[in-house]
């Protein structure tokens, strides 16, 4: 018998028809990895010798739930996490995008929303008959990255005549709109070293069937580095049978 003191690495893939993994991916650092039992157990007292002794214990069900704190994001990350799926911006030019109210007053500290995120080239201009060209730096402040601007001044080289419009170029990249895949199954797998036996000897767990909770906290603003759950439930396989090598929920093998 060993110590066990585990550390490793956590693989998430989808399931095929057939019940068997597609490609995994690591997840990155994990602070924490770990799965329980939860049996629903009825159980029985005897009512004649006065000692209320239990006699019977029928386990009705077994349940199994896995957890995860992942240290490490990335998009794909963020699609456990959230339930979601992921979109692509496409590269390419805007012309005439409207980003303000078509009615009221231009204001200083209106902040205007793009719809796409990592832009270059940005002209702002108003709804003039010639259209006038807001000064960037003097008239709105740009965020690029984020694909937004804060108006500075309302009045320079003005009057403006709403609704304002937005030319730019965007660049490729992929975004996640959140909770739309509910129901996809992951297989999970972990790698550990057994980090109290000398050589580090490897523990594999493949959990076969897990459908996951969305995160229910996702902190967006920390003084500490953030860790972020994952939870959820695992499922019986019914691909695979209870007297099979693989069993129905998983299974644990320690290598030496």
């Amino acid at each position: 018998m060993d110590y066990f003191s585990g550390q490793g690495k956590l693989f998430f893939g989808q399931r095929d028809t057939a019940g068997n993994p597609k490609a995994l991916r690591w997840v990155g650092d994990a602070a924490d990895v770990s799965f329980s039992a939860e049996p629903d157990v009825l159980e029985a007292k005897e009512n004649y010798s006065g000692n209320r002794q239990t006699v019977v214990r029928i386990t009705r069900e077994l349940k199994m739930s896995f957890k995860a704190s992942l240290r490490q994001i990335s998009t794909e990350n963020i699609q456990l996490l959230t339930q979601g799926d992921a979109v692509a911006q496409s590269s390419g030019s805007v012309t005439n995008e409207i980003i303000s109210p078509t009615t009221g007053t231009l204001a200083v500290g209106n902040v205007f929303i793009l719809a796409a995120q990592d832009l270059s080239a940005v002209t702002i201009k108003d709804s003039s008959g010639t259209p006038k060209t807001l000064v960037a730096g003097t008239n709105y402040d740009l965020d690029a990255k984020s694909g937004q601007i804060e108006i500075l001044d309302a009045t320079t080289g003005g009057p403006y005549t709403l609704p304002l419009k937005a030319d730019y170029t965007k660049a490729a990249l992929s975004r996640v709109k959140m909770y739309t895949a509910a129901n996809v199954e992951y297989w999970v797998r972990f790698v550990g070293l057994n980090t109290a036996v000398s050589g580090f000897p490897k523990v594999v767990l493949d959990i076969y069937r897990t459908r996951l909770d969305p995160a229910k906290d996702f902190s967006m603003i920390s003084d500490d580095l953030n860790t972020f759950e994952l939870a959820g439930s695992c499922l019986s396989d019914q691909t695979k049978t209870a007297a099979s090598d693989y069993g129905q929920f998983g299974r644990l093998v320690q290598l030496t």
